[in-house]
């Protein structure tokens, strides 16, 4: 019994060793948990064997059973004496499972420490992410924005470029032509240098003769180009002379240095009816109209006039004051006027030979006032450009010599003009004319 009696005390001594032990390994456990705050046991399951390890109920009724056994029962000493390493087998499962649940937890600590350093990192990125696709919109809507503009002085260059390519077409035109133009110039004087002046001026007898078909072709070729161009012609002469009395024409020539020739601009007021001032002017401008229907070049004879003139001023200037004018017009009837447009070339004879003058002329006739038609109103403007002298030097005397032909040339043409107009205006009062009608 006392042997019995001292094992059973050893045995609560060790058991109360191991509970101090066991407690000192689950004091710092539960200062983890619930010490600090800082982390909290995650819902997670624990191993069952752990679990029934750890558990005190199973060692408490086991040393109740022992404590129930009789002291002479054979079987309950030897019971008594497994005890104490049950107990301790069961105590290092428990240190087990509780430093298993300590690497569990700092497991689960370290694990949260890097999803947290993770979250920070992905939402930096998202971040970034969000911010470059805000740059790349802005940018898109930027580069729209270069783009339309863009496309804009695209499409203006564009419409610059036709333009430029289409007035190419119009001076390649213009210089085709003047070439041609020199050309028959050119053989012109080589035809009369080879026949000499004296047959020039015995073949060319003052008056209306037919045209060169040369000359013939080209200037009614111009005619068309230069209507289109009445508008423009108008508009550039702002400072439009009126004459002071009626059926009186003054030609007042002025000099444009931009364009190196002559321009004027002037009016005088016609108190006859459309019908008749147009008929006047027909007869006028456009004589002998029947006769130039012999040239195949004129297309219109009705309409269009083409011949040669001679004018000679021997008796005033000598041998050589003899001019020749090719010249060729045509009558545009438009709802509202009457335009006629001549184009003319004059040639210098004898000492002026190779003296040239270029000469457009635009006759206008329109209402005195919109709705009108018992008053006309004829306006003229002319473009004179010289070739082969300078008009307005005072030390070319050859030049002088020949602007003092020209002057008194024009002199003449203008009071024959004058002169022509009224006597057929006055003569024709009343009468029914044969002319074809302006309306």
């Amino acid at each position: 019994m006392l042997q019995v009696a001292g094992v059973a005390g050893m045995d609560a001594a060790s058991m109360a060793a191991m509970a101090a032990s066991i407690g000192a390994h689950e004091q710092p456990h539960e200062e983890d948990f619930h010490g600090g705050g800082e982390f909290t046991i995650p819902d997670c399951p624990i191993p069952v064997e752990t679990e029934l390890s750890s558990s005190p109920t199973s060692s408490d009724d086991h040393y109740g059973d022992e404590a129930n056994h009789r002291p002479g029962d054979s079987t309950a000493v030897q019971g008594n004496v497994k005890t104490p390493q049950s107990a301790s087998r069961r105590a290092l499962q428990n240190a087990m499972a509780a430093k298993r649940r300590m690497r569990y937890l700092q497991k689960v600590k370290s694990e949260r420490v890097t999803l947290t350093m993770q979250e920070r990192e992905l939402s930096t990125q998202l971040s970034k992410l969000r911010q470059v696709r805000t740059e790349a919109s802005t940018e898109k809507v930027d580069d729209t924005l270069s783009l339309r503009a863009w496309r804009a002085v695209a499409i203006r260059q564009k419409e610059r470029r036709w333009e430029a390519e289409e007035q190419q077409r119009r001076l390649r035109q213009a210089v085709i032509t003047r070439c041609e133009l020199i050309n028959q110039m050119k053989d012109l004087l080589v035809q009369r240098l080879l026949n000499g002046p004296a047959g020039c001026l015995d073949a060319l007898e003052p008056g209306r003769q037919r045209c060169s078909p040369a000359l013939c072709k080209m200037f009614i070729r111009e005619l068309d180009s230069l209507h289109a161009q009445t508008n423009a012609v108008i508009e550039d002469s702002v400072d439009l002379q009126l004459s002071s009395s009626p059926l009186t024409i003054e030609l007042m020539r002025r000099w444009n240095p931009t364009r190196r020739l002559f321009e004027s601009a002037d009016a005088t007021i016609i108190p006859f009816d459309f019908e008749r001032a147009c008929d006047a002017m027909s007869k006028l401008l456009l004589a002998n109209s029947g006769e130039n229907s012999k040239c195949d070049e004129i297309g219109d004879p009705v309409n269009t006039v083409a011949s040669t003139c001679c004018f000679n001023y021997s008796e005033e200037f000598g041998e050589s004051g003899v001019l020749v004018m090719h010249a060729a017009g045509r009558r545009y009837v438009e709802p509202n006027r009457v335009v006629f447009v001549l184009r003319a070339l004059t040639e210098g004879q004898g000492e002026f030979a190779g003296l040239q003058t270029h000469e457009t002329v635009w006759y206008v006739l329109r209402p005195s006032s919109p709705g009108k038609r018992s008053e006309m109103v004829l306006e003229t403007y002319t473009q004179l450009m010289p070739v082969g002298f300078d008009i307005i030097s005072e030390t070319d005397v050859r030049g002088n010599a020949f602007t003092e032909i020209l002057a008194k040339a024009d002199e003449d043409d203008v009071s024959e003009l004058t002169q022509g107009l009224r006597e057929l205006l006055i003569r024709n009062d009343g009468k029914m004319s044969t002319e074809p009608r302006c309306s």
